[in-house]
């Protein structure tokens, strides 16, 4: 098209328009695949302009068709939108305009939204042009990667048959498809191209092809960062990534250094902990009453931040001392005497299981007891608006976002957490020799309470830090108040231009690619990933696909579109407020027995935690299938 030039509403696949802005990205890739004479089958394009004056141009096409989406941000070297907009597949000529619409439709998505907003790309960048071609009874259909997309370099491919069966093959094989593939790589002028292919009677033809997109590496920190673990070369620092994912603020750095003893360290914003071996032997049991003390110093907070300030630290003090000693060795007690009974790779799938009898410690409970009416909203929010998704005190509480309360509200749903854990009660103790039954009801009768309080302990610290909040909140310097250092905050001098810088470097940090620990002066090795397409990890619950919805930014708030599958690095307990919408969690840290897998079962939604390299590849509008019983995430066609 010549600039200045009247766009039309309809053109003829094979015309020589390949611009995404006109024809949309799917359209540009087949035209440019016409161009250099591979199998494509013929149609027509209801181009962007189409889509922005909403009317539906006749076309001279006979027999069933295939409608499908091409917008102008799908099948692009910089993202694919996989899944994101609708295609209506088997359309007889009369309902043409109806599919129409609702592949135009299909652009006003929540997921589409999130999509766009990830990407930094403005609403009125989006535009759907439709492909409209008859619609082809293949004898076989499938998926392929020209390139391994976790490994470019190694000479082969992925192929996906019916079935969803994939198979690892020779990319330099001689067989028709995969010259067709290397053809569409020429075409698409791209290393590694991503194809649909169909197979009707001898003949191969492509219906969708875009580009690989190729994963932008994470900065990687300067190994300087690590020089003071090298004074200490038998002490482990680990990154605290199952609570603290995210750069902290300087005014939550300032917090940290407040209650360090030693043991804690921020490097370039992220929280590390000295990760040494508690006595065994003292073996301490749950101090419950450190709970009441805890509640004691809350109750005598004033609304100064110095008042503010000392409360945090006095409860702090009181969980490091009284309350965490205890609950390690709560936790350890029941997967122990599971992998001695009944085996180590049962322990923790077994335990995530039977610590799931409802307990009104936990937010995830109350959500659902407010949902069917058994509790009062008032209860709910007695509990969750001191709470924030990130362990940040720059982050807004639920307090200040009652919608997502309501959302959450409206979302919840019993699971069947409480059956499961009574039926796999009763068949662990059917399989324990006599002697060790008193011995498991003692261990798990600690679990539950032991997760009880910490469950209750989490609503403590968050009432402290919330209380923090509040009170530089009331200093009257807004948000910027977080973003300077907390002891210039806390006597009032905020500057504003500090405030930018100190949010700007969190954004560059963000980037950064942090090892999950350190010892002597350099990083221990992390787990690779599985693969460029599917990932393992540690999973619960049944079966669900769906939209990704990538949280790169726990103190961002988001709000979830309904059905999600929530990728993220870590899940916070306060968390259940967002999940509750969502249709399965992948998670690139933790385990079954910590809060995200927890969350996940008492909500009744898949699960897959310890997944890092899933976190690492996917990205929002990405089509995927989380296998919960077997711990698989999957990156599908879209």
């Amino acid at each position: 098209m010549t600039s200045g030039a009247t766009i039309p509403h309809v053109v003829s696949l094979g015309s020589g328009v390949d611009d995404a802005a006109v024809v949309g990205g799917k359209a540009a890739g087949l035209e440019r695949l016409l161009r250099a004479g591979l199998p494509v089958p013929p149609g027509v394009v209801l181009t962007a302009a189409a889509y922005r004056a909403r009317t539906v141009p006749r076309v001279d096409l006979r027999g069933r068709l295939a409608v499908r989406s091409s917008a102008t941000v799908e099948d692009g070297p910089r993202g694919a939108a996989a899944g994101l907009f609708d295609s209506v597949l088997d359309v007889a000529p009369e309902d043409l305009e109806g599919a129409v619409r609702r592949v135009w439709a299909s652009a006003d998505s929540p997921a589409v939204a999130a999509y766009l907003e990830a990407r930094g790309l403005p609403p009125s960048d989006l535009a759907v042009a439709v492909v409209v071609q008859p619609y082809l009874h293949a004898d076989e259909r499938g998926t392929l990667y020209s390139r391994l997309p976790d490994d470019p370099a190694a000479p082969r491919a992925l192929v996906e048959r019916a079935g969803g069966a994939w198979l690892e093959v020779d990319r330099d094989a001689g067989d028709p498809l995969m010259r067709l593939a290397r053809a569409a790589e020429r075409a698409l002028g791209c290393d590694g191209v991503d194809i649909e292919w169909l197979r009707c009677g001898d003949r191969l033809w492509i219906v969708q092809a875009r580009p690989i997109p190729a994963p932008v590496p994470a900065a990687r920190p300067d190994p300087a960062l690590w020089a003071f673990s090298a004074a200490d070369p038998d002490t482990t620092w680990r990154w605290d990534v199952t609570h603290n994912p995210d750069p902290l603020s300087p005014a939550q750095i300032g917090l940290v250094d407040r209650v360090n003893r030693g043991d804690l360290r921020v490097v370039a914003g992220y929280l590390y902990a000295a990760d040494r071996p508690d006595d065994v032997a003292a073996r301490p049991a749950v101090d419950v009453g450190a709970l009441d003390a805890m509640e004691r110093e809350l109750e005598r907070t004033g609304d100064t931040v110095a008042s503010a300030l000392a409360t945090y630290e006095a409860v702090y003090r009181i969980y490091n001392d009284r309350l965490a000693p205890g609950l390690r060795a709560a936790r350890r007690a029941l997967p122990a005497l599971l992998a001695e009974h009944v085996g180590p790779d049962e322990a923790d799938a077994l335990a995530h299981v039977l610590l799931g009898a409802p307990s009104d410690a936990r937010l995830e409970s109350l959500l659902v007891a407010v949902a069917e009416g058994r509790l009062p909203r008032r209860a709910l929010e007695a509990v969750a608006a001191p709470m924030a998704p990130a362990w940040d005190v720059a982050v807004p509480t639920y307090g200040e976002r009652p919608d997502l309360l309501d959302a959450a509200i409206a979302a919840a749903r019993r699971s069947g957490a409480a059956a499961a854990a009574r039926d796999a009660e009763r068949r662990v103790r059917a399989r324990l020799p006599p002697g060790a039954r008193a011995a498991f009801d003692a261990a798990l009768a600690e679990a539950r309470a032991a997760a009880d309080v910490a469950e209750l302990d989490d609503r403590l610290f968050a009432r402290a830090q919330w209380q923090v909040r509040r009170a530089l909140l009331a200093l009257g310097r807004g948000d910027d108040a977080f973003f300077v250092p907390l002891d210039a905050a806390a006597r009032g001098e905020v500057d504003p231009a500090a405030a930018a810088a100190a949010r700007a470097q969190m954004r560059r940090q963000r980037g950064l690619a942090m090892p999950l620990a350190v010892r002597g002066g350099r990083p221990l090795a992390s787990p690779p990933a599985v693969a460029g397409w599917a990932w393992r990890g540690r999973g619960c619950g049944g079966r669900a696909r769906g939209v990704a919805v990538v949280v790169s930014d726990l103190g961002a708030i988001p709000q979830l579109p309904a059905g999600a599958i929530v990728v993220a690095d870590t899940i916070t307990p306060a968390m259940a407020v967002l999940l509750c919408r969502a249709r399965a969690v992948v998670a690139a840290h933790g385990g079954l027995l910590d809060h995200g897998a927890a969350i996940a079962r008492e909500l009744g939604v898949p699960c897959v935690v310890g997944c890092a390299g899933a976190r690492r590849a996917l990205r929002t509008g990405d089509r995927v299938f989380v296998d919960g019983a077997a711990g698989w995430v999957v990156k599908l066609r879209g």
